[in-house]
């Protein structure tokens, strides 16, 4: 006796299904270690704290970058120093809180 062979083409809605499932898990993935530290009993991402050392490493590029005139070479300050925060928040990160 031949067991039925499935044929998923003709079930559109399992397309769906699986999709659905892979999406499930992978929202899942994320949620094994939270990246949280604790300040005097309440617990902060620490994105936080990479975005808090990396703004004022972002002005210190943008004041050397005014006193040796060299700020046009960035092109937009809104793209450049954007660019820049997110540089040395990820670096702050990695260096400190990637374990």
């Amino acid at each position: 006796m031949s067991s039925p062979s499935i044929n998923f083409r003709s079930r559109p809605h399992t397309v769906a299904v699986r999709m659905l499932l892979c999406l499930l898990l992978t929202a899942l993935a994320g949620c094994s270690a939270s990246p949280s530290i604790s300040v005097l009993g309440a617990y902060f991402p620490s994105w936080m704290f990479c975005l808090l050392g990396a703004l004022p490493m972002t002005l210190i590029v943008h004041a050397v970058l005014g006193r040796l005139q060299r700020e046009r070479l960035l092109g937009p300050p809104v793209v450049a120093y954007s660019a820049l925060l997110l540089l040395f928040s990820l670096l702050i990160w990695l260096l400190v809180f990637n374990s």
